[in-house]
């Protein structure tokens, strides 16, 4: 999948904005950086909605011409799935993008903290616990939108994203914090065996 914008695949974290960064340290040059590119996306914000949305009903359509009962039913199942949601689940990320967001996202303690963007991901799902999968609608396999105000996932994928490292497969963890709250991560994907498939 291409990189929706070309300007962005600098050094690991090279974040400079418009903005004064000098005095910045490197997660707040982050965050600034992050709320200038979702700034510069916004023109297209009401087309990400009616994209995912057309790539469903494309779906829909497709498995109503196949005959195909079971497809048609998942047909609109996916689309754009909140980081949340998906704990635990292996996923291959392919690209990385912000968005301007109206949402607060709660910091450790408990607070409001309006990031003022949120970070959007096409990625595929490669495996997880079924009770996930299920809940999300989602199946090994399916490409969907991953979105997350989680700094720390974004970071990650943003750094991947400027070091020419994407599509990238991680793990979404939630580690829960003494007062209770979940910070998401990505983490790597536990060892597993893999078994190449042969044509007969």
């Amino acid at each position: 999948m291409a990189n929706r914008n070309g300007d962005d695949n600098a050094t690991a974290m090279d974040t400079t904005t418009t903005a004064e960064v000098g005095t910045l340290r490197p997660a707040d040059q982050f965050r600034a950086y992050m709320l200038e590119r979702a700034q510069r996306n916004a023109a297209n914000a009401g087309n990400r909605g009616r994209e995912v949305m057309s790539n469903q009903l494309d779906r829909i359509i497709m498995a109503a011409e196949s005959d195909d009962d079971d497809a048609l039913w998942d047909a609109d199942m996916g689309g754009a799935i909140q980081g949340r949601d998906i704990a635990g689940l292996w996923v291959r990320i392919h690209d990385f993008d912000s968005v301007i967001s109206t949402r607060t996202f709660d910091d450790e303690d408990g607070g409001g903290n309006p990031n003022g963007w949120y970070a959007q991901m096409n990625s595929t799902v490669l495996g997880g616990d079924k009770a996930v999968l299920d809940r999300n609608g989602l199946k090994v396999g399916a490409d969907f939108v991953l979105q997350t105000g989680a700094e720390l996932i974004a970071g990650k994928a943003r750094a991947w994203e400027a070091q020419g490292k994407l599509p990238r497969d991680a793990m979404i963890v939630a580690n829960t914090t003494a007062s209770g709250n979940d910070v998401l991560k990505l983490g790597r994907i536990p060892e597993h065996v893999t078994v190449n498939a042969t044509a007969e």
